[in-house]
């Protein structure tokens, strides 16, 4: 018999990745900011939270993207290149679902699952985001009429 704990006794997560932002284009304590960027928001959140500073990345999307979800180099998952929606990716170089997510993980801890934005990881309807674990999955399409931050205000995605 195991102890289970409710994900309402657990911290809740947010896990922020951002596209071609060097760590050097970041506010706070936690990066060095030689572009001299204003990030408030991000510099709020890492003061509050937990920040990785060692860590590794590919220089494309998906084989990051596979390697954050899986915690496995992206040679293991068999994703190394991007995976765009649209062009002919073969299903195999995707990311495969017998690969666990960290949204499974936390999905068996009783947390409640979401990602918004980009996936970058299928290649077929059965590699989506629901497949791996999340609850709930909101393209980034969905939110490209708020791209302009005027027109909506303080309500910008």
């Amino acid at each position: 018999a195991g102890v289970y704990v409710l994900a309402a006794d657990q911290p809740n997560i947010i896990f922020i990745v951002t596209d071609d932002q060097g760590s050097d284009a970041i506010q706070g304590a936690n990066w060095p900011n030689d572009l001299v960027c204003h990030t408030p928001v991000l510099a709020t959140l890492a003061g509050r939270g937990c920040v990785f500073q060692n860590t590794r990345v590919n220089p494309l999307c998906s084989p990051t993207r596979a390697t954050l979800m899986t915690g496995r180099s992206a040679l293991r998952t068999g994703v190394t290149n991007v995976i765009n929606i649209g062009k002919i990716t073969a299903p195999l170089q995707a990311l495969q679902n017998h690969e666990r997510t960290i949204a499974e993980v936390l999905h068996d801890l009783g947390y409640y699952t979401l990602l918004m934005d980009k996936w970058h990881l299928s290649a077929a309807p059965d590699q989506e985001p629901d497949a791996q674990g999340f609850d709930v999955y909101r393209k980034k399409q969905r939110y490209f009429s708020r791209d302009d931050p005027i027109e909506i205000g303080r309500a910008h995605v």
